[in-house]
């Protein structure tokens, strides 16, 4: 039983992973969706056998990074479907819209953005004001805590003296961070690995300081690096060439220099910016990921990204961890029963953020999304801390 449950991990792992690199703000931000009325339908093969069942929409064209247009499945069963429904008559995904224009369109509401979302992407933080401040646009908000951690990940094949990990630890500005991802309405300060939303969160658990001082604390770093190499302070920062990775860019680089670093800062392709941090041989010293549970367990955050056995091409361990007290605290986790596990886990958060230090903890990310007034069921979903697409309806 508990090899087929460690399988199931592995596999969420990877859904995971796939969905959130659709939903990081370092990747190009998506357009919304429309809602319109479609009559020809494809032909649909079953690739299932006997367990195949249709999905509830069919693909009427897909244009690779630009448009992928569905429309109803008339081979849908909603009997053998309860988690889905048929409301709208199809779906318009556009694609590579900046979540400038997306926000901007939605506020004006008209003609076809009417029916629109936010898919992925959110309020654009400079037009939150532009949004509460309008109770019209305001009623057609969607908001709530999204399960991801973001964090300044450290390469420890390259970084490798825990003291520049410490010292730009206590240096990161979570709070000019959090200002670009839109203030109290984009996130809150991260003292931790566990966001709220983890069972064995610990609110007040904070080694760093980070909740008395979101600024960073400058004057800690730099009696840290006091002993440090002049060379060991030259630092290799990726960032993506998003709207948003040009605003962390510069709040790392301000936070980082006025401690003494040398802050060498290199653009990645916002489209390809998970996949070249993915990689074992990348040339960077650190960069900004985030990671979010699968379900409610810390195993579904300390398994993936800090396994020994997840340092890999592609793995969401970018931080390229092997440390055998961890290994150990996870394969005994998950031996445990839950009670006993929770308590393995804490000390696993623990060890890894004050002896090993593989990430900076810096925002708890939030969701503030926007529909058009023809929109109805627009509601947040607690599985994908998004809009739920599944109750979507344009309202007559």
């Amino acid at each position: 039983e508990r090899s087929r449950g460690l399988g199931d991990v592995y596999k969420r792992q990877a859904q995971e992973e796939a969905l959130r690199r659709q939903r990081e703000a370092a990747m190009l931000p998506k357009q919304p969706p429309r809602l319109p009325s479609h009559s020809a339908l494809p032909q649909i093969e079953s690739f299932g056998g006997e367990a195949y069942r249709p999905d509830s929409v069919a693909i009427v064209s897909n244009k690779v990074g630009k448009e992928l247009v569905l429309a109803k499945n008339t081979n849908w069963d909603p009997k053998t479907d309860s988690v889905r429904h048929q409301y709208p008559n199809g779906f318009d995904f556009q694609f590579g819209i900046t979540e400038s224009t997306q926000t901007k369109r939605l506020i004006a509401d008209q003609g076809e953005d009417k029916t629109a979302i936010q898919l992925t992407g959110g309020v654009e933080a400079t037009q939150i004001q532009d949004v509460i401040g309008n109770p019209a646009v305001n009623k057609r908000t969607v908001k709530g805590y999204q399960p991801y951690v973001m964090q300044l990940t450290f390469n420890l094949d390259r970084v490798k003296d825990i003291k520049v990990r410490q010292a730009i630890t206590y240096a990161v500005n979570s709070k000019s961070l959090i200002a670009g991802e839109g203030g109290a309405y984009g996130g809150d300060v991260a003292p931790n690995y566990f966001a709220p939303t983890l069972p064995g969160y610990e609110a007040s658990y904070d080694p760093y300081g980070r909740l008395k001082a979101p600024q960073g604390n400058i004057a800690k770093a730099k009696e840290i690096l006091k002993t440090v190499p002049a060379a060991e302070k030259k630092v290799v920062f990726a960032y993506a060439n998003s709207e948003n990775g040009q605003k962390r860019k510069v709040a790392i680089e301000d936070a980082l220099t006025k401690v003494g670093f040398n802050v060498v800062s290199k653009e990645i392709d916002a489209a390809s910016y998970y996949e070249q941090i993915g990689k074992l041989d990348n040339p960077y010293d650190m960069y900004i990921s985030g990671w979010g549970q699968d379900w409610p367990s810390p195993g579904t955050v300390i398994t993936p990204v800090y396994d020994g056995a997840q340092v890999a091409d592609g793995s969401p361990n970018y931080s390229h961890v092997k440390d055998p007290k961890v290994d150990a605290l996870i394969k005994k986790a998950l031996a445990e029963d839950p009670t006993a596990a929770a308590k393995t886990w804490k000390e696993a958060q623990h060890y890894l953020l004050e002896k090993v230090i593989p990430a900076a903890p810096l925002w708890y990310t939030k969701q503030f999304q926007l529909s058009g007034s023809s929109i109805g069921g627009a509601r947040y979903g607690s599985v994908s801390s998004l809009i739920d697409i599944n109750r979507l309806y344009v309202q007559s």
